[in-house]
């Protein structure tokens, strides 16, 4: 199964030149993942910042507009779009020029 999603992982990048992704559960646990090695450094895929997102996304849940699913953000010279399905993070960091991707 990780075989095959690390494959998926590789076709989505593919179609985003300059994207990474990197598929984990709420605890930062790595599932699946993709790295632009041109673009991204290693540490996208670190841990502590993997599961960084279930912590942002329970406080936003708390701000009285329902439960967050998702969260962008915005650095200097990357994005990093963060998605929640059923406690699945799927983490899409990206250089910034580019547009987001079509999920």
């Amino acid at each position: 199964m990780s075989s095959e999603l690390n494959n998926f992982c590789q076709k989505i990048i593919q179609r985003f030149q300059g994207s990474s992704i990197v598929i984990a559960d709420k605890d930062g646990f790595v599932l699946a993942k993709a790295i632009d090695h041109d673009t991204m450094e290693e540490k996208v895929i670190d841990s502590s910042f993997l599961s960084t997102f279930s912590l942002a996304s329970d406080q936003a849940g708390k701000l009285l507009f329902g439960k967050n699913k998702s969260i962008v953000s915005y650095f200097d010279d990357k994005l990093v779009f963060q998605i929640n399905v059923q406690n699945i993070i799927t983490n899409i960091p990206q250089r910034q020029h580019l547009a987001p991707p079509d999920i």
